[in-house]
């Protein structure tokens, strides 16, 4: 039994990571079915607590900071392999109020934020190819032209 303001930490592989939903999970015996992260977060609150927060876990540094190009693979593999949801039992404003500042933040990497990078830096590959190559003015061609060695 937990008391007031008592917190539950469920942790568990994620499927919202392609390759260990798909693939890894299945490698250690004891694992029957994937559990996604909504789902658990809705046991919590269905259950009686008072708010929960998911907090996906032990994704890449590299893909955490900043907004670099993501590769397809990283996409598929590079979502936080684990996850936690953590809930928290009702109390009075006064002892919930420590706990407000972790459960405001966002932690880990999903499988949107991954694919939204994915896209945008496909779209700016794309983009750029597209684009026009820059030509010389006309007037500057025509003098280049005369400039030139004759045969």
């Amino acid at each position: 039994m937990l008391k007031p303001a008592g917190l539950l930490i469920l942790e568990t592989p994620n499927a919202e990571n392609l390759v260990v939903g798909s693939s890894s999970f299945y490698l250690d015996p004891t694992h029957q079915r994937p559990l996604p992260p909504l789902l658990l977060s809705f046991l919590t609150e269905y259950t009686g607590f008072l708010r929960n927060k998911i907090l996906r876990l032990q994704e890449s540094p590299e893909l955490v900071e900043g907004d670099a190009p993501v590769s397809l693979i990283q996409v598929l593999a590079g979502v936080s392999p684990d996850y936690a949801v953590v809930a928290q039992k009702a109390a009075t404003a006064k002892k919930l109020k420590s706990f407000d500042a972790p459960f405001d933040q966002q932690y880990g990497l999903t499988l949107a934020d991954l694919a939204r990078r994915y896209e945008a830096s496909l779209r700016a590959e794309i983009i750029r190819e597209l684009k026009p190559k820059r030509r010389k003015p006309k007037a500057q061609a025509a003098s280049d032209a005369q400039d030139a060695p004759k045969k």
